[in-house]
């Protein structure tokens, strides 16, 4: 789980005025709603009885989920993961062409 805040505030009429985003890594999108409804909640729950208020009770609106399915890089034993930039298709066409232009 990561917070992420703006290095600085969004300019006047700059789409995309939020400040705050999270982002996590979660095998299955089905993984991710399972903890949502489960250990999520449960979790907010122990914050409120705790007397703190949950990051989510910050929020002016209520979150909206945005998922990515991008290849993720594990390094063994490092404890370190790498999300990959997953190639566009007219990347992978254009180095199909370059490599077809280099064989002919």
């Amino acid at each position: 789980f990561s917070l992420l805040r703006r290095a600085s505030p969004p300019a006047a009429g700059q789409a995309g005025g939020f400040t705050y985003a999270t982002a996590t890594l979660w095998a299955r999108e089905a993984a991710w709603a399972a903890w949502r409804e489960g250990g999520g909640k449960n979790a907010h729950a122990a914050s409120r009885e705790s007397g703190r208020t949950p990051v989510s009770e910050w929020m002016a609106a209520a979150a909206s989920p945005i998922f990515w399915d991008v290849p993720v890089l594990f390094l063994r034993g490092s404890g370190l993961a790498h999300v990959c930039t997953p190639r566009s298709e007219t990347a992978a066409e254009a180095e199909a062409e370059a490599a077809a232009r280099v064989a002919s």
